[in-house]
């Protein structure tokens, strides 16, 4: 099986434990691919995430089956809160 899709190079792959395949790649995108079940077909392109300013070094899969993904944005500023995490988030998504 042959996935295809990214512009640049990938960085991380992680299974997604739902039958999902994740891929993060320096053209700034997170691909979701389907990996079995459900009536998916083993390959094949499920989603595409993008938003992201700059290229993506590693994909993080929590225990609740959310992707987290980390950003570098070049301000030095830290978020301090998870409201200010989930504002920020939103606004990039």
């Amino acid at each position: 099986v042959s996935m295809s899709g990214h512009t640049d190079s990938v960085e991380s792959v992680k299974w997604g434990g739902v039958g999902l395949i994740y891929s993060g790649s320096r053209d700034r995108t997170i691909k979701v691919w389907a990996a079995e079940g459900e009536g998916r077909e083993l390959g094949k392109l499920v989603r595409t995430l993008s938003g992201h300013g700059h290229r993506i070094n590693t994909l993080a899969l929590s225990c609740e089956y959310v992707c987290r993904t980390g950003y570098f944005d070049h301000s030095g500023r830290h978020i301090v809160d998870a409201e200010e995490a989930r504002a920020a988030a939103q606004a990039r998504y």
